[in-house]
């Protein structure tokens, strides 16, 4: 877990930031990752039917989901995620990405770092690199690393 967007829905779930989820509803991730197809859409309508197909947090408000996982402290437990509808899902995103930090890199707890390759500069990764090499963890974000 590398964000929390909506704080009250996680509060009773015991999730935090560097927890890591490896299953849903008893299937591991990468059986749920084989599941997805990839798709790109501006219409709301084709995209609303893609994340009911396919975003395992999105569904009916009174649904939730079992999870597995590996909390900071190496201790597995079991706890469960309510759903979202489609129409909570816009908001709390566009919230998110306002509020976005535009920062490059940085701590997600006391093990692990975030490392942006997307936005960060070659003298940046250089200092993020330095900084972080004695940590437990770093998650490298490649979305748009690509950049021409």
């Amino acid at each position: 877990i590398t964000e929390i967007l909506d704080p009250e829905k996680v509060k009773e779930s015991n999730l935090e930031i560097g927890d890591v989820i490896f299953k849903v509803n008893a299937k591991s991730i990468a059986e749920i990752i084989d599941g997805f197809a990839i798709n790109s859409t501006s219409n709301e309508n084709y995209l609303e039917s893609i994340v009911q197909r396919f975003y395992v947090l999105g569904g009916k408000s009174a649904d939730s989901l079992d999870v597995e996982i590996v909390k900071n402290s190496g201790e597995i437990i079991e706890t469960g995620i309510e759903r979202y509808e489609f129409s909570e899902l816009s908001p709390i995103f566009k919230k998110a990405a306002a509020q976005k930090n535009e920062k490059t890199f940085y701590a997600l707890n006391n093990e692990t770092r975030y490392i942006n390759l997307g936005k960060i500069q070659a003298k940046a990764l250089k200092e993020a690199f330095e900084n972080y090499q004695n940590k437990k963890a770093i998650i490298l974000d490649l979305r748009n690393y690509l950049r021409s």
